[in-house]
């Protein structure tokens, strides 16, 4: 009746073989990753006018020839894949006549993973990080306006936000140790907001608000880039022409 169950499995397997012909011919390289099973459960239970859902699944990603093969360093046959497992919880609805909200926690543990370094001549180069811990919340939420009016054909109001607390939870490189800090390159808030109206007449116009907090550059979370705002604004004329 008011209830569904989901559930799947999967299994993957991957094989790679390297064989470098400049400056000369080597011998093949090969490397063999272990099978790796990913099943995934879901549930959901209907109400009237929301859902509450949650689920549970399991995943891996093996390296990628950009990252076994980078710009500045030879083949590294020893980066192991990323295994990660996902938790979610939400609800999703229609309430007050006309306002859609979506809202989902997730906490995301990734073994393994895969992270991107530079060396002291520029060239790029991967490694494992050890284990990251990424929770957040995303919430999403839109309202239909004067649905019945006669000079609009459409006006909605719509706030979107993002939290993010993505942590480093095992990661002791030489240069020290960061359990514990902000992944970099991932801001902790982004909100976007904004309206959107179109007349019968063929009038429409759209504003539009963006935020993303401060953002961490670096493991050590010493470096990080500032928080900015993007405002915009659009006006146009939409005709149907008819043959």
């Amino acid at each position: 009746k008011d209830w569904e169950f989901t559930a799947g499995a999967s299994l993957n397997g991957s094989k790679l073989n390297f064989r470098r012909l400049a400056p000369g011919p080597l011998p093949r390289q090969d490397r063999t990753l272990s099978d790796q099973l990913t099943p995934r459960l879901a549930i959901a239970r209907k109400f009237n006018n929301f859902t509450v859902y949650t689920s549970v699944s399991k995943g891996f990603s093996p390296p990628t020839s950009a990252e076994l093969l980078p710009s500045g360093s030879n083949i590294n046959l020893e980066l192991e894949p990323e295994e990660g497992t996902n938790y979610d919880l939400g609800f999703r609805g229609t309430f007050f006549n006309g306002l859609n909200v979506d809202v989902n926690a997730f906490y995301f543990r990734l073994k393994n993973t895969i992270v991107q370094r530079r060396d002291a001549g520029g060239g790029d180069y991967f490694i494992n990080a050890g284990k990251t811990s990424q929770k957040g919340l995303e919430t999403s939420l839109q309202y239909n306006l004067w649905r019945n009016s006669p000079a609009l054909r459409q006006a909605s109001l719509w706030l979107n936000h993002t939290y993010h607390h993505f942590r480093y939870k095992d990661f002791n490189p030489v240069s020290g140790d960061y359990s514990g800090n902000a992944l970099p390159g991932v801001a902790p808030h982004v909100v976007s907001a904004g309206a959107d109206i179109t007349l019968r007449s063929g009038l429409l116009g759209t504003l539009t608000y963006y935020y993303n907090s401060s953002t961490p550059l670096n493991d050590a979370n010493t470096e990080k880039a500032n928080a900015f705002h993007v405002l915009g604004a659009r006006l146009g004329f939409e005709m149907l022409l008819k043959q």
